[in-house]
């Protein structure tokens, strides 16, 4: 497998599970202070009471453990579209210091291992 089947398998999951969701892969969303497009891996839109959520995936198909860069990239991303909830996947692990700076917002990190992906 490589990455972009990874990504392709993450966002038939987050379709399945989450019918409700307009979900997008490689969407493209406008930066608030980049003023440029971002590419997104998979983006999703729920409305909840009378809120829309933006919900963006940062999919990692590495061969060693996530590192606090990823996630200070991704908190950027975040705000840079204004999303309400942030999430990297991975197939290996994050390191504590990437555990730590994530509780910072709503972003969470998820280990997804492909032969596992139904549980």
């Amino acid at each position: 497998m490589d990455w972009k089947q990874y990504e392709k398998e993450i966002l038939n999951l987050i379709q399945i599970k989450y019918p409700e969701a307009k979900v997008e892969f490689n969407d493209s969303i406008f930066g608030k202070f980049s003023k440029v497009d971002r590419q997104i891996d998979i983006s999703f839109r729920v409305k909840v009471a009378d809120y829309k959520l933006l919900g963006i995936i940062d999919c990692k198909y590495y061969g060693k453990n996530i590192d606090v860069k990823i996630v200070d990239s991704m908190l950027g991303m975040m705000e840079d579209v204004k999303a309400n909830i942030g999430i990297v996947i991975t197939n290996r692990g994050f390191s504590r210091a990437a555990y730590n700076r994530a509780k910072v917002r709503n972003l969470e990190l998820d280990i997804i291992e492909i032969e596992n992906i139904d549980n």
